[in-house]
């Protein structure tokens, strides 16, 4: 179990939000998971380890998702059964920011009821080139096709989306310039 550099909390706010993702930055974690029924939890060292032991509630989940969003109705959007995906940013010093992938999902929680599954990813501040991650040219040129599709497939952290970004950077950085449209979405 990960220990939390602060008491449990008798609820999530965004400032024990604020400390909860400053703190899975400083550890390094992989992810943050906010799910009802469930106590806050990390990817971490290749393993899920719960930050506590308070199941959280269908409605401090909704109500710091609407905080986050500045959107009353963002938890109603979601019971209707869709998701959301946006990027979330904490400031920890003056000007220097964290940024987070976030997913939300309605789901189905404890006992049948409303459930929301919160999810947090550290995003980096510049990906790495291509030939950091060691990736043949062979591979490299198969990436960046004139026409067609490619498919990057891949199990959680396996670094489908480091790959991607480190793409879009070889393809953001040419001389000649690429228009670049990306759509992330989580099958």
């Amino acid at each position: 179990r990960v220990q939390l550099p602060f008491s449990e909390p008798h609820i999530y706010t965004r400032e024990v939000l604020f400390e909860l993702l400053k703190h899975a930055f400083s550890i390094k974690a992989e992810d943050v998971f906010l799910s009802v029924g469930y106590p806050a939890s990390v990817m971490w060292s290749e393993g899920v380890h719960y930050l506590g032991t308070r199941p959280l509630h269908y409605q401090e989940l909704g109500d710091l998702l609407n905080d986050m969003l500045k959107d009353d109705n963002a938890r109603l959007d979601l019971s209707r059964g869709s998701d959301r995906d946006f990027t979330y940013a904490i400031e920890i010093d003056r000007g220097t920011y964290l940024r987070f992938r976030v997913n939300v999902t309605g789901c189905l929680g404890p006992w049948q009821s409303d459930g929301l599954d919160i999810t947090f990813r550290p995003m980096g501040k510049c990906p790495p080139t291509l030939d950091e991650l060691g990736i043949p040219i062979e591979l490299q040129n198969i990436l960046t096709p004139k026409i067609g599709l490619i498919l990057v497939c891949g199990p959680t952290g396996s670094g489908k989306t480091t790959l991607l970004d480190s793409t879009i950077r070889k393809l953001a950085t040419q001389p000649n310039g690429r228009r670049i449209l990306t759509y992330y979405q989580p099958i």
